[in-house]
């Protein structure tokens, strides 16, 4: 008999949202080990065991259906895709808070679970067959385990991407810019969140024996020189060996702080101040990271620190009017970085000293024949003037309200100039980098596109750029400075492919 195959329906589509990658730590050397000791069934008993802790952080999720998709478990942990940064934000804490409450009550180190995280967001090719599950790819994916990798036990890592779109409750969490090594020359900018400490840690502490013992053996002869020397020599040529000494060890001078600009130094309250320091050279390998405060927090609020990033000379952080003195006030930016230390001022407009008219007289002044001005140190009597009635009806007119039709609504705050700049900047340089590659794809063969990476940060730029655009129309500062630099980041990575 023969039975007619059905046909295969096939769909694709792109999906933009969030991936999130969790990974059990020490995982292989503790699957060795059940393996060896209780076969391969322990080890799937662990697989299982993982995946509960997964289910379980999943359900703290608000509608759990329709949030997420599992794109595939891989034995020591999952990749999840999700339709919005916060409900990966939730998944992941949860996970972390799970992990640790099961550890309290554990006292062997094989016996605690820990994990590490990465969150991406971007673009991702789904492919739908009929009776199969959705197959998802997409450059994101590799995004989020480059930084899963990059994790602590108990930590999570996210690019910029997701922490521009993350509410500002949850933004709270995570600490400064950062920059984190990928495979080869990948640097990938992004902000950690310590959920919980790990006490034991079940990967191997030292990975390479020999070489331990080599830099033992190189350690203590030098520690032997140096106390042969200093019990022969005059404390001057101590001095002179101590520094050869530490100079042969230490890998290069480092970096001096050079200046700290504000702009603008004219301010009033409401208004974004941008910071930017610079060294002297180009920051090493794991950046530099310079300390920034304020005279009076009170008044001008300032970012913990500017980050300049592995090979830049300058770095940026913002800070916040919240205040007014009474009095133009200049507050000094203090920014601090290996012992120097370097300000810049900022003025601040505020209510200068002066007159304000009493409001009411206290008791029965009808009878005075005086009126009151107040000043910053005294009251000034002056001749008491009858009001004319044509001005008390004016008076009178006014403290009824506005004339009816009259618009109420609160008008939003004036960005600050220096902000728009910034924007219309980042928003000029992508629109030239569109213009680029649409040219480059009208060189190409016929049937032939960009590589997914590409595509994948020109999606992304796109969305920042939207974003911000809508920060704008919200006159909102303290987002649309963080979504700026999401933007520039996505175009620096689309200048490195020309």
């Amino acid at each position: 008999m023969h039975l007619e195959q059905e046909p295969t329906i096939r769909e694709r589509k792109t999906a933009y949202g969030t991936v999130a990658v969790a990974d059990m730590v020490g995982y292989s050397t503790l699957a060795r080990m059940l393996e060896e000791n209780m076969g391969a069934a322990a080890v799937a008993d662990l697989n299982r065991q993982i995946q509960e802790f997964v289910r379980s952080a999943l359900r703290h999720l608000d509608d759990p259906p329709g949030n997420y998709t599992k794109i595939a478990e891989t034995g020591d942990g999952v990749i999840l895709f999700f339709d919005s940064a916060h409900d990966a934000h939730v998944f992941a804490e949860q996970l972390h808070l799970n992990a640790a409450k099961h550890n309290r009550s554990r006292k062997e180190a094989s016996a605690m679970r820990w994990f590490r995280i990465g969150i991406s967001t971007g673009e991702l090719d789904r492919d739908s067959i009929h009776k199969e599950n959705d197959k998802y790819a997409g450059i994101t994916i590799a995004n989020a385990v480059r930084l899963e990798s990059a994790a602590e036990s108990g930590e999570i890592v996210m690019d910029l991407e997701t922490f521009g779109i993350l509410p500002r409750g949850d933004r709270i969490s995570y600490g400064p810019e950062t920059a984190v090594r990928g495979k080869r020359e990948e640097v990938f900018i992004a902000r950690r969140y310590k959920v919980v400490n790990s006490t034991h840690s079940q990967e191997s502490v030292v990975k390479h024996p020999s070489r331990s013992k080599v830099f033992k053996l190189r350690a203590g002869t030098a520690a032997f020189a140096i106390a042969l020397f200093t019990f022969l020599l005059e404390p001057p040529y101590v001095d002179r060996i101590l520094h050869v000494v530490q100079s042969f060890f230490s890998t290069a001078d480092p970096a001096v702080l050079q200046s700290v600009q504000a702009k603008p130094n004219l301010v009033k309250p409401g208004d974004t101040v941008t910071i930017t320091v610079a060294i002297d050279r180009p920051a090493p390998k794991n950046g530099v990271r310079v300390n920034l405060s304020s005279d009076d927090q009170s008044l001008l609020t300032v970012d913990g620190s500017a980050t300049v990033y592995q090979g830049y000379t300058s770095g940026t952080a913002y800070s916040r009017v919240v205040a007014a003195p009474n009095y133009r006030s200049p507050i000094n930016i203090v920014a601090t970085y290996n012992g120097e230390t370097v300000r810049t001022q900022v003025s601040i407009e505020g209510q200068v000293p002066g007159k304000t008219i009493k409001p009411e007289f206290q008791g029965n002044t009808r009878n005075s024949t005086t009126t009151e001005i107040a000043t910053a140190n005294h009251m000034i009597p002056l001749p008491y003037i009858r009001p004319d009635a044509s001005l008390t009806a004016q008076r009178d007119s006014s403290r009824a309200g506005p004339p009816l039709g009259t618009d109420l609504t609160p008008k939003p705050a004036t960005l600050n100039p220096e902000l728009v700049s910034r924007l219309e900047e980042a928003q000029g340089r992508l629109s030239a980098e569109l213009s680029y590659w649409e040219t480059m794809k009208r060189q190409m063969p016929p049937g032939t596109s960009l590589r997914p990476e590409i595509a994948s940060q020109i999606y992304a730029a796109k969305s920042a750029s939207q974003r911000c655009s809508n920060e704008v129309k919200a006159s909102d500062a303290a987002s649309l400075g963080p979504c700026i630099d999401s933007l520039n980041e996505h175009l620096n990575q689309l200048k490195l492919q020309h």
